[in-house]
């Protein structure tokens, strides 16, 4: 029976020693799953936040970037324009009279109210003369061009500019003494 004793009692030994073996597994488990704990979702969320906020401060340099690229380019394009304006010679102008027509728009009446003067070389005597000559002419090629216009393309420069030059072209198709230089809008209202 002692031996039948002996035996319980290294069974009972070797289940302890499994006991705490396993109870020490265990706790080498919760150690590592802890260690995993510290990469886990916890420390995604940081590294994304942080990976946010980069991008966040590289998009605002950039724009800011181009922003002050942009504001410090305009003057350079203004002042450019006024030092070219300022080296020609002034012209000669003539002025066929002020302009006051309906646009071509259908579905709402629109007014236009309008003072050129056609610009060209004051030295050209001859061609002033020729304008004098022929006042009712061109003041029928402006109108003719002014009511074919839409509102729409009178209120932009683009419009504005497009609109000297095809004044320009066609009185200069008419004119045999010389060439209009340019044009000038005095007074220019759309309404």
């Amino acid at each position: 029976m002692a031996d039948k004793l002996d035996d319980l009692n290294k069974d009972e030994e070797a289940l302890e020693e499994e006991d705490t073996e396993g109870e020490e597994r265990k706790e080498e488990e919760k150690k590592a799953k802890k260690g995993i704990k510290l990469v886990g979702p916890g420390f995604i969320k940081i590294i994304l936040i942080i990976i946010g906020l980069i991008l966040l401060i590289a998009i605002s340099v950039t724009v800011s970037y181009f922003v002050t690229k942009s504001m410090v380019e305009k003057p350079q394009i203004e002042s450019t324009y006024e030092s070219t304006t300022a080296k020609l010679e002034p012209y000669s102008t003539w002025e066929p009279g002020e302009f006051s027509i309906n646009t071509a728009d259908i579905d709402e009446v629109h007014f236009i109210s309008v003072k050129i003067a056609l610009a060209f070389d004051k030295n050209n005597t001859i061609l002033s003369s020729e304008l004098d000559s022929r006042k009712a002419q061109i003041r029928d090629i402006i109108n003719i061009i002014l009511s074919s216009k839409y509102m729409r393309e009178l209120v932009t420069t683009e419009g504005k500019n497009n609109l000297k030059l095809e004044i320009k072209n066609s009185i200069n198709n008419i004119l045999k003494n010389g060439r209009i230089s340019d044009i000038y809008f005095v007074d220019f209202v759309v309404q």
